[in-house]
Protein backbone atom coordinates (compact mmCIF):
# COMPACT_ATOMS: atom_id res chain seq x y z
CA UNK A 1 0.00 0.00 0.00
CA UNK A 2 1.56 3.83 -0.85
CA UNK A 3 1.58 6.04 1.54
CA UNK A 4 1.83 9.52 1.88
CA UNK A 5 5.08 11.42 3.58
CA UNK A 6 4.41 14.64 5.02
CA UNK A 7 7.15 16.42 6.95
CA UNK A 8 9.07 13.42 6.99
CA UNK A 9 6.13 11.20 8.55
CA UNK A 10 3.94 8.63 7.22
CA UNK A 11 0.35 9.90 6.48
CA UNK A 12 -2.30 7.55 8.12
CA UNK A 13 -4.69 8.45 5.08
CA UNK A 14 -4.59 5.71 1.95
CA UNK A 15 -3.37 7.52 -1.26
CA UNK A 16 -4.82 6.68 -4.63
CA UNK A 17 -1.91 5.29 -7.29
CA UNK A 18 -2.17 6.70 -11.01
CA UNK A 19 -3.87 3.36 -11.99
CA UNK A 20 -6.74 3.82 -9.38
CA UNK A 21 -7.62 7.48 -10.68
CA UNK A 22 -9.70 7.55 -13.24
CA UNK A 23 -10.13 10.84 -15.46
CA UNK A 24 -13.48 11.53 -17.09
CA UNK A 25 -13.86 10.26 -20.38
CA UNK A 26 -13.26 13.22 -22.81
CA UNK A 27 -16.71 11.75 -24.48
CA UNK A 28 -18.70 12.11 -21.37
CA UNK A 29 -18.08 15.55 -20.98
CA UNK A 30 -18.74 16.82 -24.36
CA UNK A 31 -21.91 14.46 -24.07
CA UNK A 32 -22.86 16.45 -21.29
CA UNK A 33 -21.80 19.95 -22.85
CA UNK A 34 -23.97 19.51 -25.93
CA UNK A 35 -26.56 18.47 -23.88
CA UNK A 36 -26.35 21.16 -21.41
CA UNK A 37 -26.74 23.75 -24.36
CA UNK A 38 -29.56 22.12 -25.64
CA UNK A 39 -31.12 22.64 -22.86
CA UNK A 40 -30.37 26.17 -22.30
CA UNK A 41 -31.18 26.79 -25.49
CA UNK A 42 -34.56 25.34 -24.78
CA UNK A 43 -35.07 27.18 -22.10
CA UNK A 44 -34.16 30.59 -24.29
CA UNK A 45 -36.71 30.39 -26.49
CA UNK A 46 -39.68 28.43 -23.92
CA UNK A 47 -38.91 31.51 -21.18
CA UNK A 48 -38.65 34.13 -23.77
CA UNK A 49 -42.37 35.42 -23.47
CA UNK A 50 -42.73 34.57 -20.10
CA UNK A 51 -39.59 37.07 -19.50
CA UNK A 52 -40.83 39.73 -21.71
CA UNK A 53 -44.28 39.64 -19.77
CA UNK A 54 -42.52 39.88 -16.10
CA UNK A 55 -40.25 42.99 -17.27
CA UNK A 56 -43.42 44.75 -18.20
CA UNK A 57 -45.42 44.26 -15.44
CA UNK A 58 -42.86 45.17 -12.71
CA UNK A 59 -41.03 47.92 -14.88
CA UNK A 60 -40.76 50.87 -13.24
CA UNK A 61 -39.26 54.44 -14.17
CA UNK A 62 -35.43 53.92 -11.92
CA UNK A 63 -35.29 50.48 -14.70
CA UNK A 64 -36.46 52.20 -17.26
CA UNK A 65 -33.42 54.64 -16.53
CA UNK A 66 -30.67 51.89 -15.82
CA UNK A 67 -32.21 50.32 -19.01
CA UNK A 68 -31.32 53.51 -21.25
CA UNK A 69 -28.50 54.24 -19.72
CA UNK A 70 -26.74 50.59 -20.85
CA UNK A 71 -27.88 51.30 -23.92
CA UNK A 72 -26.48 54.58 -24.41
CA UNK A 73 -23.05 53.71 -23.27
CA UNK A 74 -23.29 49.98 -24.47
CA UNK A 75 -21.16 46.98 -23.07
CA UNK A 76 -17.85 47.82 -24.48
CA UNK A 77 -16.93 50.47 -21.91
CA UNK A 78 -17.38 48.31 -19.11
CA UNK A 79 -15.39 45.99 -21.07
CA UNK A 80 -12.40 47.89 -21.83
CA UNK A 81 -12.29 49.06 -18.06
CA UNK A 82 -12.53 45.87 -16.43
CA UNK A 83 -9.46 44.38 -18.92
CA UNK A 84 -7.58 47.44 -18.12
CA UNK A 85 -7.89 47.03 -14.17
CA UNK A 86 -7.07 43.59 -14.99
CA UNK A 87 -4.49 44.12 -16.72
CA UNK A 88 -3.28 46.59 -14.12
CA UNK A 89 -3.50 44.17 -11.18
CA UNK A 90 -1.61 41.66 -13.16
CA UNK A 91 0.98 44.58 -14.25
CA UNK A 92 1.46 45.07 -10.02
CA UNK A 93 1.52 41.62 -9.48
CA UNK A 94 3.85 40.63 -11.72
CA UNK A 95 1.80 37.93 -13.39
CA UNK A 96 3.01 37.75 -17.05
CA UNK A 97 0.45 34.87 -17.53
CA UNK A 98 -2.65 37.25 -16.59
CA UNK A 99 -1.01 40.33 -18.24
CA UNK A 100 -1.17 38.43 -21.27
CA UNK A 101 -4.56 37.22 -21.28
CA UNK A 102 -5.72 40.88 -20.45
CA UNK A 103 -3.92 42.08 -23.37
CA UNK A 104 -5.44 39.46 -25.44
CA UNK A 105 -9.14 40.55 -23.72
CA UNK A 106 -8.23 43.94 -24.91
CA UNK A 107 -7.23 43.33 -28.08
CA UNK A 108 -10.03 40.86 -29.02
CA UNK A 109 -12.37 43.95 -27.85
CA UNK A 110 -11.06 46.18 -30.18
CA UNK A 111 -10.91 43.93 -33.21
CA UNK A 112 -14.77 43.10 -32.91
CA UNK A 113 -15.50 46.62 -31.99
CA UNK A 114 -13.31 47.78 -35.32
CA UNK A 115 -15.08 44.65 -37.12
CA UNK A 116 -18.39 45.74 -36.06
CA UNK A 117 -18.20 49.12 -36.95
CA UNK A 118 -16.63 48.76 -40.35
CA UNK A 119 -19.61 45.97 -41.08
CA UNK A 120 -22.71 48.57 -39.92
CA UNK A 121 -21.10 51.07 -42.40
CA UNK A 122 -21.05 49.01 -45.21
CA UNK A 123 -24.40 47.23 -44.62
CA UNK A 124 -26.39 50.37 -43.79
CA UNK A 125 -29.21 50.41 -41.02
CA UNK A 126 -29.59 46.81 -39.94
CA UNK A 127 -33.16 47.46 -39.14
CA UNK A 128 -35.26 49.44 -41.16
CA UNK A 129 -36.49 52.31 -39.67
CA UNK A 130 -39.28 53.32 -37.09
CA UNK A 131 -40.18 56.73 -39.11
CA UNK A 132 -43.29 56.20 -41.49
CA UNK A 133 -43.30 58.52 -44.76
CA UNK A 134 -46.68 59.32 -46.59
CA UNK A 135 -46.48 58.19 -50.18
CA UNK A 136 -48.29 58.76 -53.29
CA UNK A 137 -49.74 55.86 -53.97
CA UNK A 138 -51.76 57.53 -57.04
CA UNK A 139 -54.91 59.12 -57.40
CA UNK A 140 -57.92 58.72 -54.72
CA UNK A 141 -61.23 57.74 -56.66
CA UNK A 142 -63.18 58.40 -53.90
CA UNK A 143 -62.90 62.18 -53.42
Amino acid sequence: MPVARLNRKVAAVRVKTEAEITPASPRKIWIALIVLAVIALVAAFLLDQATAYWIGAHSAPELKRVMRMVSRVGDWPAHMIAGAIGFAIAFVMGSKAWMRIFLAMLIALALAGVTTRAIKIATGRARPSVKTEARWNGPQLSS
